[in-house]
């Protein structure tokens, strides 16, 4: 079992992974703007274990922190997990960006 981080350069890639494998994805967030990542879908043989908000390093006004998500390789097969950024007073189709991965499970 093995943790694969993956960051916003790998939006839209492919990622091989194996059962019990973890996909830690970090994607840059600010949510002092209240624009907050979320998990939009997870489908085939993915499980989401967390989702947080990690705060900066240097706590000042204003500055941005970043948010992750782990998600679990549960079962072989293709797989995706697909993140939106948006803000929660906000309908999810107005999400000001999107990110995705796709993942081939053996």
């Amino acid at each position: 079992m093995t943790d694969i981080s993956l960051g916003p350069d790998d939006d839209g890639t492919t990622v091989t992974a194996l059962v019990g494998d973890r996909l830690v994805v970090t994607v840059p967030e600010n949510a002092t703007t209240g624009y907050q990542w979320e998990v939009e879908a997870v489908d085939g043989g993915l499980d989401v274990e967390t989702s947080d908000t990690v705060p900066p390093v240097e706590l000042r006004p204003g500055q941005g922190g970043s948010h992750r998500v782990v998600v679990r390789v549960v079962r072989a097969g293709a797989a995706g997990l697909r993140l939106r950024l948006r803000r929660s007073w906000e309908p999810p189709e107005s999400a000001a960006q999107r990110y995705g991965v796709t993942v081939d499970a053996s």
